[in-house]
């Protein structure tokens, strides 16, 4: 194994990184985030308002944008009635619908830059196009069609979702027989 670098901050939310790296001997060195008030303030927002959006939209992508893509995963693989399994592809287009709505008052989630909001909601997206919804289901969002690519080439995420294997078609209960 390689020796790896983690970047924390000396603060409460650097503490346990760091305790853990000591504790299990992991072969990596922690430092401090160069550029990190700057840097701060290009990924959470800089304003309170801006940084309240990006907790918010971290919670829906991680709650709601997930728990949903989940169901519809378990609903086609378990053969859920055609009923249940609609409902929710439609909860699950309910909370892209959102994102679109969101997209039509900025170039990006928050703001007109990119975010840890943005990065986390195209990661999560990029998978859900891979594993759940198909393009057969995306046809009326060409907001989020102009934004994920734009995401998916920031440094995090470059090269980190393979967009050629994103579904032609939905998932369905059918495909899990």
């Amino acid at each position: 194994m390689t020796t790896g670098t983690l970047y924390a901050t000396k603060n409460a939310r650097g503490m346990l990184p760091r305790g853990l790296i000591e504790w299990i001997s992991i072969p990596m060195k922690p430092v401090n985030l160069k550029n990190g008030a700057k840097l701060e303030k290009s990924l959470y927002g800089s304003t309170l308002q801006e940084r309240s959006q990006v907790i918010r939209f971290l919670s829906f992508t991680n709650h709601e944008i997930a728990s949903n893509a989940f169901a519809v995963i378990t609903a086609a693989k378990t053969n859920a009635s055609q009923e249940d399994y609609e409902d929710k592809v439609i909860k699950c287009i309910a909370c892209i619908a959102l994102l679109e709505q969101q997209l039509s008052q900025h170039d990006f989630l928050i703001s007109d830059q990119i975010t840890i909001a943005g990065l986390y909601a195209a990661s999560l997206f990029g998978t859900l196009l891979a594993l759940v919804l198909g393009k057969d289901k995306m046809d009326g969002f060409c907001l989020l069609g102009k934004w994920l690519p734009k995401v998916l080439q920031h440094p995090a995420l470059k090269n980190r979702v393979d967009t050629s294997s994103f579904l032609e078609r939905t998932i369905a209960p059918s495909a899990a027989k």
